[in-house]
């Protein structure tokens, strides 16, 4: 999973993605995932770590550190995806 609670809708994809240290492994059918090395469990893809690099890395920044504004901008793309 990406997150340690990965039924409940909050900004800690950004906290953990941004405050935890992933190292390449190979899984078990030989591709490679980028695994928590705190033994946490958490896993990223190479297109979630593509968001620590510009233009991006202010965004995660933002809502990990701001819960509500991930709300308003998760609220305003699903809006705009209903329409």
């Amino acid at each position: 999973p990406w997150t340690e609670n990965p039924l409940e809708f909050d900004n800690s994809y950004f906290t953990e993605l941004s405050t935890k240290q992933y190292q390449a492994k190979k899984a078990s059918k030989g591709h490679e995932q980028h695994m928590a090395s705190a033994g946490s469990g958490t896993v990223m893809l190479y297109s979630d770590l593509a968001l620590l690099g510009p233009p991006f890395r202010p965004f995660v920044d933002q809502f990990a550190k701001d819960q509500n504004a991930f709300f308003a901008a998760f609220t305003k793309a699903w809006v705009k995806l209903q329409e």
